[in-house]
C-alpha cells in the first residue's frame, strides 16, 4: 500500500474545485453557497464551480458524472483542491468509477470534507496515500474558527513537516442552524459546555499514532470491500488513533457498528480511539454510551484508551484532522490536546 503523502500546500491564487460526489446544493440555499465562495475568495483563492454540484435530489448528477467530474479536478491541471458542498447519502456509488492507481501515481492535491466525504476519504489514504482534511465542507468555510481550533486555510497552506496544534473547544452548538433562513452565518452559536470523556476509568491518556476514520455510518459500510481494508494498512504504516462519529444510527444500530468494526480488525494497530459528540437517537433502556461500552470492552480490556464526546461529527463545532497524518493525542481532566504534523 502506498504510504500517506503530503499534498502540495495552497498558494495565494490557487484554485479551489467545488464538485459534488454526493449530495448537491439545492436552490434555497444558493445564496449560502455564494457567501462561502465570497469568504473562500477573502482569503486569496480562486474557486471554480463544478457541473456535477447544484441540485436538491439524493445525489447532484449521475454516478458516472459525478466520478468523472472528481476525477479530473484530482487529477489535470487547473485546480490546487477540491472541497465539496457537503457530505450526503450515495456518495460510495463512485467509488468503483474511480482510479485509486491513478490517484497513487499523482502528485496529491488537498481534498476537504467529512461525514459521507469519508467514504472517499478514507479509500483515498489506504489505496493511494493521500493525505485529507477531516471537518471543513465548503457550505461552513464562511465560518470563523471556533476557540481551540485552526483555520483551516492555514492548514491547507501548510508545506510538509510542518505541525500544528488544536485544543478541546469547551463549549457546543446544539444543532445545526439552518442555512436557507440564515445564510450569512459565520460564527458558531456555542450555547452549553461540553468535555471529553474517557469510556473506561478516568484517568490523563498520551497517545501517538497516525489519524485514521470517518464517520462510522458510511465507512463501516466499506468494511470487506477493496476500499476498507485498514488492518492492512495500518500493519504497513501504523500505529493509528482511530476517529469514528455517529451521525445517525440509534444506539442499537451503533453497537452493531461498533462490534462489526473490532471485529473487522480496525482496532488492532490504535494505539487510542477518539469517538466524536453524537446526537443521534437512544433506544429504550439502551443508550449510546452502553453500545460503545460494550463493543468496545475487547479494547478497553488490551489498555487502549477510548475518549468519547470528543470535538469531531455532526454537533458542532468541531476540530479538524488530517486523514494519514501523525498525531498525539493528550487528555486530562475533560479536556484535551492534538498536535498533528505533515509527516
Amino acid at each position: 500500500m502506498t504510504p500517506p503523502r503530503v499534498p502540495e500546500p495552497l498558494k495565494r491564487g490557487a484554485t479551489i474545485g467545488v464538485t459534488a460526489p454526493s449530495s448537491g446544493v439545492g436552490p434555497a440555499l444558493v445564496e449560502r453557497f455564494a457567501f462561502c465562495r465570497r469568504a473562500v475568495e477573502s482569503h486569496g483563492f480562486r474557486v471554480q464551480e463544478g457541473r456535477c454540484l447544484f441540485g436538491d435530489g439524493v445525489v447532484s448528477a449521475p454516478a458516472p458524472d459525478r466520478a468523472h467530474e472528481l476525477s479530473r479536478m484530482l487529477l489535470e491541471p487547473g485546480w490546487d483542491a477540491v472541497i465539496p458542498p457537503w457530505g450526503g447519502e450515495l456518495l460510495i456509488e463512485i467509488l468503483p468509477l474511480l482510479d485509486f492507481d491513478a490517484l497513487a501515481r499523482a502528485t496529491p492535491r488537498w481534498l476537504a470534507s467529512w461525514s459521507d466525504g469519508t467514504t472517499l476519504m478514507l479509500p483515498m489514504l489506504l489505496r493511494s496515500g493521500w493525505m485529507t482534511l477531516h471537518g471543513l465542507n465548503f457550505m461552513d468555510a464562511a465560518f470563523q474558527p471556533a476557540p481551540g481550533v485552526a483555520a483551516w486555510w492555514e492548514i491547507l497552506s501548510l508545506p510538509p513537516g510542518a505541525s500544528f496544534t488544536q485544543h478541546a473547544v469547551g463549549r457546543l452548538q446544539r444543532a445545526f442552524r439552518d442555512y436557507r433562513h440564515e445564510p450569512h452565518l459565520h460564527t458558531w452559536w456555542l450555547q452549553e459546555p461540553t468535555r471529553w470523556r474517557t469510556l473506561g476509568p478516568e484517568g490523563p491518556v498520551e497517545a501517538r499514532g497516525r489519524l485514521v476514520g470517518g464517520c462510522a455510518d458510511v465507512v463501516a459500510r466499506l468494511v470487506g470491500t477493496p476500499y476498507g481494508d485498514l488492518p492492512r494498512w495500518a500493519h504497513d504504516h501504523g500505529p493509528t488513533i482511530l476517529f469514528l462519529e455517529n451521525a445517525g444510527m440509534p444506539a442499537t444500530d451503533a453497537a452493531r457498528c461498533w462490534h462489526q468494526l473490532v471485529l473487522a480488525g480496525w482496532t488492532d494497530h490504535a494505539t487510542a480511539i477518539l469517538v466524536g459528540r453524537t446526537t443521534a437517537p437512544e433506544d429504550d433502556a439502551y443508550t449510546q454510551r452502553q453500545a460503545l461500552e460494550d463493543a468496545l470492552r475487547p479494547v478497553l480490556a488490551r489498555g487502549i484508551p477510548v475518549l468519547v464526546d470528543v470535538d469531531i461529527g455532526h454537533q458542532p463545532p468541531q476540530l479538524l484532522l488530517v486523514h494519514g497524518a501523525t498525531a498525539e493525542v493528550r487528555y486530562a481532566d475533560g479536556s484535551g490536546t492534538i498536535v498533528q504534523t505533515l509527516a
